[in-house]
């Protein structure tokens, strides 16, 4: 469980990011080296009592060299072999030494790799001790005190989510706990901790939270569920009332289905999906689709019959990226719309969109059709 917990936190909110820090970012990142090892016997703090109110950090010196300088010898393990050894490490820890190397990391100088250290630090913190985890976090500034309370709140997810929701519910009103921008994402990544091991309970919390954070907290648990069993995710969905949730909860489960296995998502939305959610399934599917393989995914699209689940699908593929990145496909497929209305809409998008980036080019291409 300990492993799994400082792993999600890594993988979640250092690989995948938090708040637009990029997987290319972060890959980026992984290759550097990290300058610090967490084992320090000598330098274990008195553990700090959890009624304290605040925690205040103080300038600490590194509490021994490795947390200075990186031996060759674990620049020769690798990145995993080296976060293998973090772990490992963290997982040995107590509340102190967790303490004592956040507040010597804290006074080095900022790198990816002390981002990295930071975030294992604290998702050992989150399992001994969450509420003073937190409080340690508000200390922090800027990205490190959001991607922070992420970290501990996704941890304390892991062990124990119920306890971890009852705090989150507690701070809403607070306006010092969480602003309003990371209000949604921390409930986001409650809800989905939640979902790995009670999607129902977590679903009913989700159902719980105001307005403006349940889109966000239905969405990860639709996530989590369509990675662990899309069954279970479709009958999910299909208990759900029309509104914005469910419209979230769709693109996320068509999104997750077609990285998995993009024919039979196809199938399922064509077939499944009432006339109000095609569009929106099938924007998805396109999305995923047309990044992942372009080339299957045109030739589903030009296999399908006439019709209006056909239509559909074009339109929804003119809106994906890769298609806007060609604007002369962008058309050409947008005149392959058999619906009057819907055809004339899309034409004269993708040519005000070509006529915008590249003036010329458009004028050329509608001078050739005239002259053909």
């Amino acid at each position: 469980m300990k492993s799994s917990i400082l792993w999600f936190a890594l993988a979640t909110h250092v690989m995948a990011g938090v708040y637009g820090y990029r997987l290319g970012l972060a890959r980026m990142a992984s290759e550097q080296l990290l300058k610090f090892s967490y084992r320090d016997e000598s330098s274990i703090l008195p553990l700090i009592p959890t009624q304290s109110p605040r925690i205040t950090p103080n300038p600490a010196p590194c509490p021994d060299a490795l947390s200075c300088s990186l031996p060759q010898a674990m620049a020769e393990l690798g990145f995993r072999g080296r976060l293998d050894r973090w772990m490992a490490d963290a997982e040995s820890m107590e509340a102190g030494d967790v303490l004592a190397h956040l507040q010597s990391l804290r006074y080095q100088p900022g790198t990816s790799d002390g981002l990295i250290a930071q975030q294992l630090l604290l998702a050992r913190y989150a399992e001994l001790d969450p509420k003073t985890a937190l409080s340690y976090v508000d200390s922090l500034k800027g990205f490190h005190h959001e991607m922070g309370k992420q970290t501990v709140i996704s941890a304390w997810a892991a062990k124990d989510p119920v306890e971890a929701a009852r705090y989150f519910d507690s701070t809403i009103d607070h306006v010092d706990a969480f602003d309003s921008s990371q209000s949604a994402a921390v409930a986001g990544t409650l809800a989905a901790e939640w979902a790995r091991l009670d999607p129902d309970s977590a679903l009913e919390w989700a159902d719980s939270l105001p307005e403006n954070l349940r889109g966000e907290a239905f969405g990860r648990v639709m996530a989590q569920l369509s990675q662990d069993d899309l069954g279970e995710a479709t009958d999910l969905l299909s208990t759900i009332e029309p509104g914005y949730e469910r419209t979230g909860m769709l693109q996320t489960l068509v999104d997750q289905w077609a990285n998995q296995d993009p024919g039979e998502a196809a199938n399922w939305v064509l077939e499944q999906t009432e006339d109000t959610d095609r569009l929106t399934a099938m924007e998805s599917l396109m999305s995923a689709w047309m990044t992942s393989n372009p080339m299957d995914a045109s030739s589903w699209l030009a296999e399908l019959p006439e019709g209006e689940g056909k239509d559909s699908a074009i339109l929804a593929m003119t809106e994906s990226r890769f298609v806007r990145r060609d604007p002369e496909a962008n058309v050409v497929w947008s005149l392959t719309i058999q619906d009057p209305a819907l055809r004339t809409e899309a034409v004269e998008s993708a040519l005000g969109d070509w006529l915008a980036s590249d003036p010329q080019g458009a004028e050329d291409w509608l001078q050739d059709q005239t002259a053909n």
